[in-house]
């Protein structure tokens, strides 16, 4: 238990560091974050049997490595059998030379990458990988392989949209999409309340391009995506399968900084691009609650895509004349529910056996 804490204490260090203007120039120094990038990718990317879904996913990647190439091209494999037709492609790819690991490390860099990115550019940089660390990085990111990658690609599609780059809006979108159907809809609430559902500012042969892309993707994975849609309609009606006991838990978690940000929007002083997108993001969260009765699996689904805007908002708040403290001690406060919220994680989660012991493959004798 001792391994997952080191990294957050670490962070918290660096976060103390950071409002010392003596150590700013160090902190935010390019080259010093991408070792900090650097030691984090070994640590998440590099892991040995950690999660709940690592069986499922070696056993999908050692089945994919197993097939001859015929058979492994048969449409019916693709569709039924390897989680998606990039997925399998992926896995196919790797395979040849590497193991499950080289998966675990390409999905992980996709995971990582954009978060890291965005918290650069956060004010308050180390404390926001801190306050991501305890659920987002450690359960999410070292949890399922492609929505933990398609949940970081939504960070790069909100940064994308907030700058009116319609472009490598489309593109990030299909990538995620890709990666993980599931984030094809919080995509959409993004692309509804930004500019560009106004303005379309793309030339028609890169949209006729991107379009005929789009319906390719639906085309080859129509019947997995088909076949995933009724496994999760049938859940609804079988009570002892159709559980996340978390999921309230973690919808209230990402609803706390959604409310603060609600009620006092003005004094985010965001842009207004930005600002109609996290109200959008804010009405996606809103409206999971509704599904947590129904079924919590998918919701708790859903409900991880909020962590990107409670993240944000989280790390945002010493800045904004909220809440009547000092800025040192809202970060205090901030970094102690951080710790805390770890310890019990690692104390009282139901599947916590699932990442104890920390296992690296670099340790590995």
């Amino acid at each position: 238990m001792i391994i997952y804490l080191l990294p957050l204490l670490f962070l918290l260090l660096l976060t103390f560091l950071e409002q010392n203007n003596k150590y700013k120039i160090i902190l935010k120094n390019k080259y010093f974050y991408f070792i900090i990038f650097t030691l984090f990718l070994i640590f998440i990317g590099l892991r040995d049997q950690i999660g709940c879904d690592w069986n499922a996913y070696e056993s999908k990647f050692n089945y994919i490595k197993s097939q001859n190439l015929g058979d492994f091209l048969q449409t019916k494999q693709f569709l039924h059998n390897y989680n998606g037709i990039v997925f399998a492609i992926i896995s196919r790819i790797l395979s040849y030379k590497f193991s499950i690991h080289a998966l675990v490390l390409f999905y992980s860099i996709i995971f990582a990458v954009p978060l890291f990115i965005f918290s650069y550019h956060l004010k308050n940089t180390y404390l926001s990988l801190a306050i991501s660390y305890p659920y987002y990085i450690v359960v999410v990111g070292m949890g399922p392989l492609r929505q933990s990658a398609a949940i970081s690609l939504i960070i790069f599609s909100v940064l994308f949209a907030s700058k009116n780059k319609y472009n490598l809006f489309l593109i990030n979108t299909i990538i995620s999409f890709i990666t993980h159907y599931s984030s094809l809809l919080v995509n959409s609430f993004i692309f509804l309340s930004s500019n560009f559902s106004s303005k379309w500012m793309i030339n028609n042969k890169i949209k006729i391009l991107l379009s005929f892309l789009i319906i390719i993707i639906f085309a080859l994975n129509f019947s997995y995506i088909h076949m995933t849609i009724m496994i999760y309609i049938k859940l609804i009606n079988t009570p002892h399968i159709n559980q996340a006991n978390s999921a309230f838990i973690i919808w209230f978690i990402n609803f706390i900084p959604t409310i603060i940000y609600l009620l006092n929007v003005n004094k985010f002083n965001l842009k207004k691009e930005l600002s109609n997108i996290f109200n959008s993001l804010a009405i996606f969260e809103i409206l999971s609650l509704l599904i947590i009765p129904l079924n919590s699996v998918i919701a708790y689904r859903l409900i991880l895509y909020c962590f990107p805007l409670s993240i944000y908002i989280t790390s945002y708040l010493p800045e904004v004349n909220i809440i009547r403290f000092r800025k040192n001690t809202i970060i205090y406060g901030i970094s102690f529910f951080s710790l805390i919220s770890l310890l019990i994680w690692l104390k009282q989660a139901n599947h916590v056996n699932c990442w104890l012991p920390y296992k690296n493959i670099l340790l590995i004798n």
